[in-house]
């Protein structure tokens, strides 16, 4: 069975692929990675309609995005929402040129469709709202998907994920990992907010094995929900050094505010900010009841996965 991969080089990529390649997929792939082999289309889809090899595609998977960036200004916000958006409208453009449509495509989305900073078990039929250039991005390259699909009869598959495990991770996960294994990490005091995370090897055993006729749109997450003093906790035990400085509440919300001031001056990230600040002690779950039901969604814990890294 042949499967067309976005995004193989990537953090989640990596694991679908590897996934793929041992699950008796022969795998294709886009990207800017450079890669001799034969079944590797060499481009940039934020700015090109790949030629892509005309064969029959079960699936193809749609991994491929510019997440973790936190643009100011007007010219960095459509820079991010193109990329984005355009990875999806030009791999669409491509496949149309196949001889024989693929029979199921698989895109992985983000719970940023929903603009949310906090709320509780959140579950698919919640308003899609997004707060931010990605968010938009991913929301429209769903409605495009969508329509494309239905229209040429192709099973779409929608996963919307939360923060993602693995080996490595990229974002607030790699961030905080980072910092507490060199001893510069600075605990918020009580912080038991709650997340929705979930294990890249398990979103990548569900795309490899899913039947290519299901569709639809689903979340998934690890169905345990860590505190971030959980989270915190783990990491302290994965790299054997323990948080040493902390930091009440009201303190690092004064401090926040001072970082918005000079994003504002300076054009750029400060350490610490309102909407930072806002993430890390706001309760943010989503309900995968829905996949559970209709996929079989039987997810390890993401918690575990970080406490026993190697």
């Amino acid at each position: 069975m042949n499967c067309l991969l976005t995004g193989a080089s990537g953090f989640l990529g990596k694991y679908i692929f590897q996934k793929l390649s041992s699950g008796g997929y022969t795998v294709y792939t886009i990207g800017r990675n450079k890669d001799n082999s034969h079944r590797h289309t060499f481009a940039d889809l934020a700015v090109t309609i790949p030629e892509i090899q005309d064969v029959l595609y079960e699936k193809v998977i749609h991994v491929a995005g510019k997440a973790h960036v936190f643009p100011k200004t007007k010219k960095q916000k459509e820079e991010q929402y193109n990329a984005n958006y355009l990875m999806t409208y030009h791999l669409v453009s491509a496949l149309e040129k196949l001889s024989i449509l693929p029979a199921q495509v698989i895109f992985i989305s983000s719970v940023a469709v929903y603009g949310l900073d906090s709320g509780v078990m959140i579950n698919e039929d919640f308003p899609a709202t997004p707060a931010t250039p990605y968010g938009k991005a991913k929301l429209d390259s769903e409605k495009l998907l969508s329509n494309w699909c239905k229209q040429k009869g192709i099973a779409l598959l929608i996963l919307r994920l939360p923060l993602i495990a693995g080996f490595d991770p990229p974002g607030n996960l790699g961030e905080m990992k980072t910092a507490i294994a060199r001893s510069r990490y600075l605990r918020i005091k009580n912080n038991f907010a709650k997340k929705s995370i979930v294990l890249a090897q398990d979103v990548a055993d569900l795309v490899c094995f899913i039947d290519s006729r299901k569709e639809g749109t689903y979340h998934l997450t690890d169905r345990y929900h860590p505190s971030f003093s959980e989270i915190e906790s783990a990491f302290e035990e994965r790299t054997g050094k323990k948080i040493k400085f902390s930091i009440s509440y009201s303190v690092i919300r004064f401090f926040a505010g001072i970082g918005n001031v000079f994003e504002r001056l300076l054009k750029k990230d400060m350490p610490v900010n309102s909407l930072r600040l806002d993430k890390l002690t706001s309760e943010l779950t989503f309900d995968d009841n829905k996949a559970v039901k209709d996929l079989n969604w039987q997810p390890g814990q993401a918690l575990a996965f970080i406490k026993k890294m190697i």
